[in-house]
C-alpha cells in the first residue's frame, strides 16, 4: 500500500472519528459554567469599579492607552460593553440563542483584555480560548433554553476533546514554565511558600507564620508533579474514546488516571483559591473538567442528583 493511500485511510478514520455524536450533557456542563463565570466575573468588575477606571481610555480619566479603543472608551462606552458582555454571558449559561450569546461573549471578552493591560490576565485568555472552543459546539443542544425548543440533545465529540487538550496543555506548559529550584522535586520547594509572601497574590495581611512551611513545600511538589503528568491525562481520555483494550489503556484505567486528575486538581484550585487572589482562574479551569468526565459520567451525576431531589 502506497503512502498516500495509508495517509487517505488515516484521515478518513481520524475524520470518522471526529463526527461521532453523542449526548451534549457534558458540553452544555462546561456552557453553563463559562457563562456564569462571564457573568460573575464582568458583574463583580462593574460593582468594584474597575470597569470605569481600568477600562477606560486615559483620555477620559481612565488607566489604558490603546488608542484604537479611545473613542468607545469612555466611562459610559466601558459600562455599556462590560453589560452587553455580561448579558452575553447569561444567554451562553442559560442557553439561549447560545451561537449568538458565545460569540457576543468571545468577542466582548477579547475587546475588554485588549484595552486592559492592568487588570487582565491568563485566566482572562484562558476564558477566551474556552469560549472559542464552545463557539463552534454544540453546547447548546443540553441544558439549555434552546434544547428545550428545538428538541436536541447530541453535539459532535470533537469540541470537547479540544477542550480535554486544553486542559491537558494548561497543566502540562504550565509544569514546564516552573522548571526551576523552587518548583521541581529535589529543589527546596519554596515557591508557593514565595508567593504567598507576595501583596499582589496573597489574601490575607501579615505573613504566613512558620509552621506552614512544610506544608507549602508538600503542595508545591505535588502540584509540579499533577501539572507536568497531564499528558497521562489526555492519553486515558483518547484511550476510553477510542476503547482501547491495550495494556496502557489498561493500566490507566486500573489507576483510574481520570478520577485522580479531577479530584487533585479541583482541591489544588480550590486550595488556590483560598489563600491566592489569582481571579477566575478557578471557575474557568473547573468550566473544562465536564469534558474530562464525558457525557455518560455526566448524564449519570444529573440524574443521580434529580432522584436524590425527588426523594427529598
Amino acid at each position: 500500500m502506497s503512502a498516500s493511500s495509508r495517509f487517505a485511510q488515516g484521515w478518513e478514520r481520524f475524520a470518522a472519528f471526529c463526527a461521532v455524536k453523542e449526548a451534549a450533557t457534558a458540553l452544555a456542563l462546561s456552557r453553563i459554567l463559562i457563562g456564569t463565570t462571564v457573568v460573575a466575573h464582568l458583574l463583580m468588575a462593574l460593582w468594584n469599579e474597575t470597569t470605569t477606571t481600568v477600562f477606560v481610555h486615559v483620555a477620559h480619566g481612565g488607566l489604558h492607552s490603546v488608542d484604537w479603543a479611545r473613542a468607545f472608551t469612555t466611562p459610559l462606552g466601558a459600562v455599556l460593553l462590560t453589560g452587553a458582555t455580561a448579558a452575553c454571558g447569561l444567554g451562553v449559561a442559560l442557553g439561549c440563542c447560545t451561537r449568538v450569546a458565545l460569540v457576543g461573549s468571545w468577542l466582548g471578552m477579547r475587546m475588554i483584555s485588549a484595552f486592559s493591560d492592568h487588570a487582565h490576565g491568563g485566566s482572562d485568555a484562558l476564558l477566551i480560548d474556552v469560549l472559542f472552543v464552545l463557539m463552534i459546539s454544540g453546547c447548546g443542544n443540553a441544558l439549555s433554553v434552546d434544547a428545550w425548543r428545538k428538541g436536541t440533545t447530541t453535539a459532535l465529540r470533537l469540541p470537547r476533546l479540544l477542550l480535554v487538550f486544553q486542559l491537558g496543555l494548561l497543566y502540562f506548559f504550565g509544569g514546564l514554565q516552573k522548571i526551576s529550584y523552587g518548583w521541581v522535586p529535589g529543589g527546596d520547594a519554596s515557591a508557593l511558600w514565595f508567593a504567598l509572601h507576595q501583596p499582589q497574590w496573597t489574601r490575607f495581611d501579615g505573613l504566613p507564620p512558620a509552621w506552614l512551611y512544610p506544608f507549602t513545600q508538600a503542595a508545591t511538589t505535588s502540584a509540579w508533579l499533577f501539572e507536568i503528568s497531564a499528558p497521562l491525562l489526555v492519553l486515558a481520555v483518547l484511550l476510553d474514546e477510542v476503547s482501547s483494550s491495550g495494556r496502557v489503556a489498561r493500566l490507566l484505567r486500573r489507576l483510574q488516571v481520570r478520577a485522580l486528575f479531577l479530584v487533585y486538581g479541583a482541591l489544588m484550585h480550590l486550595g488556590i483559591e483560598v489563600l491566592m487572589e489569582v481571579g477566575p482562574y478557578l471557575p474557568v479551569t473547573l468550566s473544562m473538567y465536564p469534558a474530562v468526565l464525558g457525557p455518560v459520567v455526566c448524564q449519570r451525576l444529573l440524574r443521580r442528583r434529580h432522584s436524590r431531589n425527588d426523594s427529598l
